[in-house]
């Protein structure tokens, strides 16, 4: 008889990091066409509940003047991913994300720093995610009026090419920045 498959562990904990020619953020660059550092730190339980932090470099505070020292975005989140009841192909996730900017701003600037919340639903490849702000989006007032409440609606889809181990990767997304 083959050897039985070795258990799934109840908590795993995973851990990533690279250097990027550039770290764009839904379709706007965060580091003026450099190069990114990034990398983080993921906790699963097998129930579905997540933990995980993330960082990359960055630029962009600095480049718009809003802030006199800031490289580094910090980001938090937590949620819980698992299948539909009945169905290995058909999964959801719901989960908050914090994204932090560690610095010093000038003075009048709006912090930067944002908080979503999100759902996502998936067939086998395919995708569709809602991110909901609920604080300024990452400290823009146009016209002195509150980005919270801006939504941003990912659709996509992450195609395996047979054994090879490459995948295809499509993307479309759509941002509405209240006010």
């Amino acid at each position: 008889a083959p050897a039985a498959a070795p258990a799934t562990p109840d908590h795993t904990l995973t851990a990533n990091g690279g250097l990027f020619s550039e770290y764009i953020f839904r379709g706007i660059s965060q580091t003026a066409g450099k190069p990114a550092v990034q990398g983080g730190f993921d906790y699963a339980h097998s129930s579905g509940f997540y933990l995980g932090t993330w960082g990359s470099s960055i630029s962009w505070l600095q480049d718009f003047g809003a802030y006199q020292r800031s490289s580094l975005e910090w980001d938090f989140y937590g949620g819980f991913k698992s299948t539909f009841p009945g169905s290995d192909d058909w999964g959801y996730d719901v989960g908050t994300i914090y994204y932090y900017y560690p610095g010093k701003r000038n003075p009048g600037v709006v912090n930067a720093n944002s908080w979503e919340i999100y759902a996502a639903v998936n067939w086998k490849w395919l995708g569709a995610k809602a991110s909901y702000n609920l604080e300024d989006y990452f400290g823009a007032q146009p016209a002195g009026a509150g980005t919270d409440g801006t939504w941003y609606f990912d659709f996509y889809a992450n195609y395996p090419v047979g054994d090879s181990g490459f995948t295809l990767l499509g993307h479309y997304g759509i941002l509405d920045v209240s006010h």
